[in-house]
């Protein structure tokens, strides 16, 4: 999302909007918030498992920035895909009931620490209006 105050619009994605209201604007994110919740989480989870496969080296843990630039390998995927859909889909699945993978793996989500930095941390707001920061994963 990004303020244009000159054009009296902000951006949402791709949208320009010019009517900058409250109502509007929660009306928005609330339909792109139940458009993610609605998306398949144990899905993302597997591809998640996937990623952390390919990129797991001496650690636990992979980062979320990582798994994400792995996915921006597959031609269009960042173009589709924006790094707050990618953050959204983090929440929805850490919002879901989904505890392992199909192979009966369990995951755990991280939050940042104090040594993150600032490009690795990724923010969503929640359904009660607070910023949460996702960091890393990790699969045992």
């Amino acid at each position: 999302m990004r303020s244009q105050p000159g054009r009296n619009a902000f951006t949402l994605g791709k949208v320009i909007w010019t009517n900058v209201r409250p109502r509007v604007v929660a009306a928005e994110l609330k339909k792109l918030r139940d458009r993610t919740k609605d998306a398949n989480s144990q899905e993302f989870l597997e591809s998640l498992y996937g990623a952390n496969e390919q990129l797991k080296g001496s650690v636990d843990f992979v980062k979320f920035r990582d798994i994400y630039d792995l996915f921006c390998l597959a031609p269009g995927y960042k173009k589709e895909n924006s790094l707050a859909a990618f953050s959204q889909q983090i929440y929805a699945l850490n919002m879901s009931e989904i505890a392992t993978t199909r192979k009966g793996v369990k995951y755990g989500i991280e939050s940042p620490t104090s040594g993150a930095k600032d490009r690795d941390i990724l923010t969503v707001i929640s359904e009660d209006g607070r910023p949460l920061s996702y960091y890393s994963i990790w699969f045992k």
